[in-house]
């Protein structure tokens, strides 16, 4: 047991916990200068095990963490009280999980590198919507109402349009943090991207079409 306070460049950082050898190995908490909080099983310097991530922008995971990465099964709440429940690969939602949004919405299915790659999105009137991704272009298809069993197709009115938009934005708003129309267009929208550190980051997308033939909705491709 002990504690360590060192500098990476600017930022402080203090260790508090188990050493071994000169290393942080066994449990431990790392903390930052600007109130981030890392806590779980290091191993030689590095996180390995149950760990949990409480970030000063509000975002917290907990679970499991491979060389420093969440990496396995695990919880993550975002800033912004949405919630992703599932697998994690190097930091990012990859594989089956469950994205909860504030509004009551709920995706379940398959994810890949951070972005939605397929599965049901649940909606509290009961809608049920398939969510597509061809080579990454989306689109979604009215399945059923599980609450009033409607399962006919669904008609373009530009109510339904509205709601697949919003469906839309919340699509491209999960792990990067918001989906945003560009005052220029409402074609246009911009993804500003809050993990780690990094700068906000803009992503255009097309916005969703009409209704389909097929009963699909198009709502556009990652770029």
């Amino acid at each position: 047991q002990g504690v360590l306070t060192f500098y990476e460049g600017e930022d402080k950082l203090t260790y508090k916990g188990e050493f071994k050898d000169g290393f942080f190995d066994g449990y431990g908490e790392l903390s930052f200068e600007d109130g981030s909080i890392i806590s779980g099983q290091f191993e030689k310097q590095k996180l390995n095990g149950t760990c949990k991530s409480v970030a000063s922008n509000g975002n917290e995971y907990e679970g499991y963490c491979v060389n420093n990465a969440f990496h396995g099964e695990g919880i993550f709440t975002f800033y912004n009280d949405d919630k992703y429940i599932g697998d994690f690969r190097n930091g990012d939602m990859h594989g089956s999980g469950t994205y909860y949004w504030d509004n009551g919405n709920k995706l379940v299915g398959t994810f890949r590198n951070q972005k939605m790659s397929s599965g049901n999105i649940f909606l509290p009137d009961g809608e049920v919507y398939k969510l597509h991704n061809v080579n990454g272009e989306l689109s979604v298809e009215f399945i059923e109402n599980i609450k009033t069993k409607q399962r006919k197709k669904i008609r373009d009115t530009k109510q339904r349009r509205e709601k697949i938009t919003n469906l839309f934005l919340q699509i491209l708003s999960i792990g990067v943090g918001v989906a945003i129309a560009k005052e220029s267009s409402s074609y246009d929208y911009e993804v500003h991207q809050y993990r780690k550190k990094e700068e906000p980051r803009e992503c255009k997308f097309m916005a969703p079409t009409r209704v389909r033939a097929d009963g699909t909705v198009g709502l556009g491709r990652y770029v």
